[in-house]
């Protein structure tokens, strides 16, 4: 009886390691989430595009979730490549290239990059210009998540 105790306590303690191993390897994935909503004109839903870099050793190591109008919508991967492109493109971005045009009820954009515990947000309030840089970071998420602005709508 002693060594079936003694036996249950080494299994116990060997589910906690791999619990613990486990969830410290998920937090340090890298993501980018994308949201975009407009909550008078379609009724508070969204569109939401998740980034999710892998350790995977496939070609295409990046998850993008896609959940439109508050449904999912699809999954799919896109090259690391393309993720550190749209990451390039976010690093460049600051506070002043945010939420400079004020309407009644304009549309909102979020961007929330996490790495290592770590967070920084974006919020822009109406529909970027194409010479702003936000424009573009929209532009590459869209088109490696296979969506274009209309699809925002």
């Amino acid at each position: 009886m002693e060594t079936y105790l003694y036996s249950m306590r080494k299994f116990n303690l060997f589910i906690l390691i791999l619990i613990l191993l486990t969830s410290c390897s998920v937090q340090n994935k890298e993501s980018l989430e994308f949201e975009s909503y407009n909550a008078t004109l379609i009724g508070g839903k969204k569109t939401t595009i998740k980034f999710i870099s892998t350790d995977s050793k496939r070609k295409r190591n990046v998850i993008v979730n896609v959940t439109h109008r508050n449904e999912p919508f699809y999954v799919r991967r896109i090259t690391s490549a393309t993720f550190k492109e749209i990451l390039g493109v976010y690093e460049n971005i600051s506070i002043q290239d945010t939420a400079k045009v004020v309407w009644i009820d304009p549309p909102t954009l979020k961007v929330k990059y996490t790495s290592q515990g770590t967070q920084k947000d974006f919020v822009y309030y109406g529909i970027p210009t194409k010479d702003e840089k936000f424009f573009k970071l929209g532009e590459l998420i869209l088109e490696a998540s296979d969506l274009n602005f209309k699809d925002l709508e």
